[in-house]
């Protein structure tokens, strides 16, 4: 890579910075769009040691951090200061946000949990070619469980 292509390479990620502190929600989605042979990170940090989500959220600007998430910010990371998006958005009593991040750190948990348990299922050789999640298996265990309960509350009620 020349010189050239590394200048030619940060000029998108400076327009998009410029985009991020400026809310220009339809130029940025114009750049996530569109980018080909010169690709810029949604994740990278700016001077003031913040994401493009980062600052969205310190501007309070929900598009914008829909947008960001979309298009693969990385709502885990932390600001210079030690902080997280959701950090920032409850601090700074952005609600529309907290909620919005929230519901996708739980997705992102659940998928998570989800890859770990069927990995360690796998190495343990529980997934079955019939039902590789154990999702049949769970599926009767809670009806037996169930079915003691129904015949322990009608013991008990013919008792009385």
């Amino acid at each position: 890579m020349s010189q050239g292509d590394v200048s030619t390479c940060s000029a998108p990620q400076i327009v998009f910075q410029e985009a991020v502190k400026q809310g220009n929600t339809k130029e940025l989605h114009s750049l996530l769009q569109n980018m080909t042979n010169c690709e810029f990170n949604v994740n990278s940090f700016g001077p003031e040691g913040q994401t493009a989500l980062h600052q969205s959220v310190i501007d309070g600007n929900l598009e914008l951090v829909k947008l960001l998430v979309k298009f693969g910010a990385d709502i885990r990371l932390a600001n210079r200061e030690g902080w997280s998006a959701l950090h920032i958005a409850a601090f700074g009593g952005h609600q529309d946000i907290v909620l919005y991040l929230i519901t996708k750190v739980e997705v992102s948990l659940r998928l998570h949990v989800s890859m770990d348990t069927h990995q360690t299922h796998h190495r343990r050789g529980h997934c079955h070619k019939g039902d590789p999640h154990g999702w049949l298996q769970r599926k009767r265990r809670k009806e037996r469980e169930e079915e003691r309960k129904t015949s322990t509350l009608f013991c008990n009620q013919t008792e009385l």
